[in-house]
């Protein structure tokens, strides 16, 4: 040994040896996608882990991932199964497991989160947004917005206040079908109109699980 060599200088270098010895000799692409601008990164959290939840917000949100900086890290539902499913689509994804609650307000309580994606029952849309706009989170809520007009006030009121960014699931009222029948209606060519019903028709009948 070097006599000239101090003992901190012999810590220091043991302790890089080691660490060099201890790095992994290859990264995975999850991790390698956690790692890339990690301090802007959206981290977000989805309420309600349903059918909804799942396949619509958690696997539409996955198909920019690529081009987005963000990362689902909490997941809220209280079926442990919806649960269970949302975090293995979580885990295959982003190579760990999400943060996973029973109850939304604990995941609301969560400080290190940005934006949530509201899944849940039509009932409780209101409840949760109005929740996620106290807690000064971004939000996008599935529609219905409510089913109650005095729930809808105070959602829409919390949410000015807050000055939080929200978005509302009205994808299928931008369709041209859509569109193109309230454009007709417009021009009056059927006089004046009271009441307005739409449905929608597929090629094989609606049903439920």
């Amino acid at each position: 040994m070097n006599s000239q060599l101090t003992r901190r200088e012999m810590l220091k270098t043991s302790a890089a040896a080691a660490a060099a010895l201890a790095a992994p000799k290859s990264v995975d692409a999850a991790t390698r996608r956690r790692a890339i601008g990690a301090n802007d990164r959206i981290r977000i959290g989805v309420i309600g882990c349903g059918d909804r939840g799942r396949n619509a917000h958690m696997k539409g949100l996955y198909k920019h991932v690529k081009e987005t900086n963000f990362e689902i890290v909490a997941l809220s539902d209280p079926w442990r199964v919806a649960l269970e499913n949302a975090n293995g689509m979580v885990k295959e994804w982003f190579g760990r497991d999400a943060k996973q609650f029973v109850s939304y307000r604990d995941l609301l309580e969560m400080k290190d989160l940005d934006a949530v994606c509201i899944a849940s029952c039509d009932l409780h849309h209101t409840a949760h947004l109005e929740a996620a706009a106290k807690a000064g989170m971004h939000a996008y809520v599935e529609k219905p917005l409510a089913v109650e007009f005095e729930d809808l006030v105070s959602a829409v009121d919390a949410v000015k206040e807050a000055g939080t960014v929200v978005q509302v699931g009205t994808q299928i009222r931008s369709l041209p079908s859509i569109v193109g029948a309230r454009d007709l209606c417009r021009t009056g060519i059927f006089g004046r109109l009271s009441r307005f019903e739409e449905c929608r028709n597929s090629g094989q009948p609606y049903w439920y699980r």
